[in-house]
């Protein structure tokens, strides 16, 4: 299961204006030095969530599986046995994939990680378990906790931001093939307003883009569009903005509309 994010339009107003009002220079950061310390209160997380964007500006990647996937062979045959010979269940299935994920189980660790950022399934959320599941996985190099333990480090969610870690991250993912770790990464670089970053985005959005991601195809037919980087060419960009668009991506409608 993917869940992808919008685009917001703030960036198609930066490719309008060769990104020349960009905000912070994110890529300087990531580089050449740490930002300030910033944690995230568990009681805000709801708060921090809409106020910061955490779900508005980097992708994030999923595959979960139900907790009833993490049963004991012991549970599952419970209901198979009368009163007198059913078996006493030891654990439940959350303390089943909890025991798993700190075994090394990826599954677990990335079914976990998703369940304890958004609350899934009974579970309340918890940021702080978030991180720890998907870094479990991370360690592991899996290309979805890779970037989802990059997306939180960029956002500071469940940790301390660190735009260092978070491109590092994404750097890792993008060169296993995870196409949304790519997307994040490039909009670092356009983010940067630095033109030696410029380019390396584009041939991120490109892989991205060739992997089939929507938001990549969709910059990256703005840019042809525009001619940013590439050579401006309309055939192009029509084509990548209305697959884009196909796919039901909201800001690819906005600009036929235009």
């Amino acid at each position: 299961m993917k869940k992808y994010v919008l685009l917001t339009l703030c960036f198609c107003c930066a490719f309008c204006a060769n990104l020349r009002a960009q905000t912070a220079d994110l890529a300087s950061s990531m580089l050449e030095k740490e930002p300030p310390l910033q944690t995230v209160k568990q009681q805000d997380d709801q708060k921090i969530a809409d106020d910061r964007g955490i779900f508005s500006f980097l992708n994030f990647s999923f595959v979960k599986k139900p907790l009833s996937f993490f049963e004991s062979e012991d549970e599952k045959t419970d209901g198979n046995a009368d009163e007198k010979t059913q078996q006493v269940v030891k654990e439940t299935p959350l303390e089943r994939a909890t025991r798993l994920a700190e075994e090394g189980n990826v599954d677990a660790a990335l079914s976990l990680g998703y369940m304890y950022l958004y609350g899934q399934d009974g579970v309340q959320s918890d940021y702080d378990k978030a991180f720890h599941f998907y870094e479990l996985a991370a360690k592991q190099n899996n290309t979805i906790a890779l970037n989802n333990l990059g997306s939180l480090y960029f956002n500071g969610i469940g940790t301390n931001v660190n735009y260092k870690k978070a491109a590092e991250l994404f750097l890792k993912s993008a060169q296993l093939g995870n196409d949304d770790a790519a997307v994040n990464l490039g909009f670092i670089y356009l983010s940067s307003g630095r033109q030696e970053y410029f380019e390396p985005a584009i041939k991120l959005f490109e892989q991205a883009a060739g992997a089939g991601n929507n938001t990549a195809k969709f910059v990256l037919g703005y840019a042809y569009y525009k001619g940013f980087v590439v050579e401006r060419d309309f055939h192009k960009a029509v084509e990548l903005i209305r697959d884009s668009a196909n796919a039901r991506f909201d800001e690819a409608h906005y600009v036929f509309a235009q």
